[in-house]
C-alpha cells in the first residue's frame, strides 16, 4: 500500500510502500536526505494497523457489490 508522510526535519512529502517499510526498508527525504525507517518494535503494531486497513477495504469492496446488485434487481 502506497502512503506518505511529512519529514520530520524539512516537512517534504516522503512516498513510503508500507510493504517495504514492513521489510526493513528505510525512505530518504529527498529534500534533507533524512532516512526513515520503522522501529523494530513497531513492526507488530504496523502490521496489524495495516492488516485492519486492508480488512476494512475489503468489507468496503464487498457492501459496494451487494449494493450494486440490489439496486440492478430493483431496477429490472
Amino acid at each position: 500500500m502506497q502512503t506518505q508522510i511529512g519529514c520530520p526535519d524539512c516537512g517534504t512529502t516522503i512516498p513510503i510502500d508500507t510493504k517495504l517499510l514492513l521489510s526493513g526498508q528505510r525512505f530518504m527525504c529527498s529534500r534533507c536526505a533524512l532516512s526513515i525507517s520503522l522501529a523494530s518494535e513497531s513492526h507488530a503494531l504496523v502490521q496489524d494497523a495495516v492488516r485492519g486497513f486492508d480488512r476494512l477495504v475489503a468489507m468496503k469492496e464487498a457492501v459496494g457489490e451487494k449494493a450494486t446488485r440490489h439496486l440492478k434487481q430493483r431496477t429490472l
